[in-house]
């Protein structure tokens, strides 16, 4: 069972529920908002590569894919799906030079460990979180993952998110067979686990490869579900 908190210093009254209802402005226009963002791919999809090379842009305050604005702003990965060795093997292989004084990571987490996540976002300024992947940090294990109380920890990654004005992201993986990988469009029915794991999310993209008609070359599509 998880163990629920309550959130210190939360509105109670109309008027000052109103009042912190302010328009909270995205951390990259067009791209990434406020609150708790889920990005799901096949197995091998370049989930991890993408990601790193948009922390990499926010780190600099770089624009992204050629057309995203960043801010330069200080990032947090927390990294459970690879091994330290495979990230440094990829990251000198995409060449990837993030700014040092905004970047940082952590390579241990569990759904209980959220009062020091709370304290990495505050003591380090942090505004934009990744979380790699949903599955390990849930222990690797189907019956966490498919349980709705799952749900709830994904409840509280929102919440945290609106309440310190940041973006998390949630790296989570799709449930497809290898036929349906190369032909069928991305839907949220294609998304491993409990239904309340998107439901709890403010936006959720998809990420995966479509082989193009007679020819034996892939586009990577990244598609808004929510």
């Amino acid at each position: 069972t998880m163990v629920d908190f309550e959130e210190s210093d939360m509105p109670e009254t109309f008027d000052e529920i109103m009042a912190k209802k302010d328009q909270k402005e995205p951390v990259i226009d067009d791209l990434l908002a406020v609150g708790l963002t889920l990005i799901c791919g096949d197995g091998s999809s370049g989930k991890s590569s993408i990601l790193y090379e948009l922390v990499e842009s926010i780190s600099n305050g770089t624009t992204f894919a050629g057309q995203f604005h960043t801010k330069q702003m200080n990032t947090l990965i927390v990294q459970k799906d690879e091994t330290i060795d495979d990230f440094v093997v990829k990251s000198r292989r995409m060449d990837l030079q993030p700014d040092r004084n905004f970047y940082r990571m952590k390579w241990n987490f569990h759904p209980l460990m959220i009062p020091e996540l709370i304290n990495w976002i505050l003591t380090w300024k942090i505004k934009v979180v990744v979380l790699d992947s949903l599955y390990e940090i849930a222990g690797g294990t189907e019956k966490d993952i498919l349980s709705p109380e799952f749900g709830l920890f994904i409840y509280r990654l929102n919440k945290i998110a609106s309440k310190h004005n940041i973006s998390i992201i949630l790296v989570h993986h799709l449930n497809r067979d290898q036929k349906k990988q190369l032909n069928r469009v991305v839907t949220k029915n294609d998304i491993y686990g409990s239904g309340y794991i998107y439901n709890g999310t403010s936006d959720c993209y998809a990420f995966w490869k479509m082989k193009e008609e007679d020819s034996s070359e892939y586009r990577w599509i990244l598609k808004n579900l929510k």
